[in-house]
């Protein structure tokens, strides 16, 4: 019995140490460049994606493309290979992160690949687990709406991921094709009824495009995930590859079901001034096309225009007979900046071939043609470069004359006071002022006295010998009793800033004129409700 624990024992360390082995990272270096090679998972399954990371610390520089990955093309499905640069001052580092699929289970070694001209990475093992499937069950369904395809025609690829109880799904790794350009295009999840129950379903919608002829495979996306009912059992699941045969496409042509292109102009008038803008507006329309595959609209050079491009509105909407509708709307801006001239933009022609029967066809934006012939202002400057800058410098010394003698003109009317309202104003600004010079928020005695003295100046024809005898008294008693307070009441912590406030609103109090038979000078401001005692005598 302890023999047969001993050996079980040994066995699970010989295993654990394999496996270390195997995914340990493997290191070369070669002078003062050393390269790295390590995965970035600990269990690798047959089916299952994970990436290979190369790193490469050293003083030289690399490129993207000085690493050859071709060799491993024979045991992996490799994915697209991204290339980064971490360098940080005289420390240089270069990282490939490389999605690689098994495609067996195993012992896979790992080659070495050729960096650059003088270096390759090192050789390893990796150590495969074989596929484990779901009790059979089939959760992926892939579907391409159309086999039969031209270079540059657009399909719509479909996958369905049924998303049964006690599964979790992890990672989804998209189709691909060495050959084709794939990008997603919408996701979204439904329920649909099955045996009495409803179950919901991953929908993921692809748009592929093929460049070149030939017969091509389409690979199926990989589903990744754990069985919650077997203890977290990870499991790995692809559909069917699905081959593709594509045709030759007509030369500069744009593959399309239908593309239809629409220009307007603005303003309707050929006849325009200088500044006034011309808008160009091209809307274009493609059935089953992606937007990369549009065509662009250059914007031409014009002398003598100020020319603005807009930002393309691009919009893409699968519609329920699945065809997908890509349209984009540009907007194109030309603004004369000169007079007795013509903008005149030439047609622009696009052809286009129906991949159903191969049928070409034609789309084209429409020429335009504007008179620029208005007023401008460079009309009345010669041409004569001898006589130009003698004129605009004596435009320029008749502005700033003229502007001299306006202001001259306002400023003698103020100091002399030819206005009697505007001298009045002053003295009225001059009052204020000279309260805020002798104005004191902390000391309420220098305070109530600037307000005496200036309100004495301010309504000479009233009579005020106290704070109560101000026009506007009642409004700001509150604030009046505060000062008060501080000055007989021994308040020292007083701050008279909403006190001034008060008065701000105040300061440019006009007294009413005073109805016939009342003497302007008798006339006494109290409070609201004496006031309403004198009308009800009256």
């Amino acid at each position: 019995m302890v023999k047969f624990r001993f050996i079980i024992a040994f066995l699970a360390m010989l295993g654990m140490v394999l496996s270390l082995s195997t995914l340990s990272p493997a290191v070369a270096a070669v002078g003062d460049t050393q390269i790295k090679v390590a995965t970035d998972r600990t269990k690798l399954m047959a089916g299952l994606s994970f990436n290979l990371i190369i790193d490469v610390h050293t003083p030289l520089k690399f490129k993207g493309s000085d690493l050859n990955s071709k060799e491993l093309a024979a045991n992996f499905t490799i994915g697209n290979i991204t290339y980064e640069n971490l360098s940080s001052g005289n420390k240089h580092l270069f990282r490939w992160t490389l999605p690689l699929i098994p495609k067996t289970s195993g012992i896979i070694k790992v080659p070495a690949l050729p960096l650059g001209t003088k270096f390759k990475t090192p050789r390893f093992e990796l150590r495969v687990a074989p596929q484990q499937n779901i009790n059979n069950a089939r959760l992926v369904k892939v579907e391409l709406r159309n086999k039969k395809l031209i270079a540059g025609q657009l399909a719509m690829y479909r996958m369905e991921v049924e998303l049964l109880p006690g599964i979790k799904i992890e990672t989804i790794t998209p189709p691909s094709s060495p050959d084709a350009t794939i990008t997603r295009f919408a996701e979204r999840t439904i329920s649909r009824a099955r045996n009495g129950k409803f179950r919901k379903t991953l929908i993921h919608e692809y748009k592929v495009i093929f460049n070149k002829p030939g017969r091509k495979v389409i690979s199926s996306p990989v589903v990744q995930g754990y069985i919650t009912t077997q203890g977290n059992k990870s499991f790995m699941q692809r559909a069917r590859d699905i081959p593709v045969e594509i045709g030759q496409a007509p030369a500069n042509t744009i593959v399309s079901d239908n593309l239809t292109m629409v220009t307007e102009w603005e303003p309707k008038d050929t006849a325009i001034e200088v500044g006034q803008p011309v808008v160009r507006t091209i809307t274009i329309r493609g059935t089953n096309n992606a937007i990369s595959q549009l065509p662009e609209i250059k914007l031409p050079e014009i002398e003598g225009f100020d020319i603005y491009d807009n930002s393309s509105v691009d919009t893409e909407k699968l519609m329920r007979n699945k065809q997908l509708i890509s349209t984009r709307t540009i907007k194109q801006v030309f603004v004369p900046r000169r007079n007795h001239t013509v903008l005149e933009l030439p047609e622009e022609k696009f052809y286009w071939v129906n991949p159903n029967d191969m049928s070409s066809h034609e789309v084209m934006v429409t020429s335009g043609t504007y008179t620029i012939d208005g007023f401008s202002f460079n009309d009345y400057i010669p041409r004569n470069p001898k006589y130009t800058k003698p004129i605009i410098a004596g435009i320029i010394c008749f502005i700033l004359l003229s502007t001299f003698l306006y202001y001259s003109i306002i400023w003698y009317r103020r100091r002399v006071g030819i206005y009697g309202k505007l001298h009045h104003y002053n003295d009225k600004v001059n009052f204020w002022t000279q309260l805020k010079k002798n104005w004191s928020n902390t000391k309420p005695i220098e305070a109530r006295t600037a307000i005496l003295t200036w309100a004495k100046n301010r309504w000479p024809e009233l009579r005020i010998i106290g704070l109560n005898n101000l026009p506007f008294y009642d409004a700001i008693k509150p604030e009046i009793d505060a000062m008060s307070n501080a000055c007989w009441g021994g308040d020292n912590n007083w701050n008279g800033k909403t006190l001034l406030k008060k008065l701000c609103k105040y300061r440019l109090w006009e007294i009413p004129k005073p109805k016939e038979g009342l003497n302007p000078y008798d006339y006494e401001f109290s409070s609201k409700d004496s006031q309403k005692d004198a009308e009800k005598s009256k």
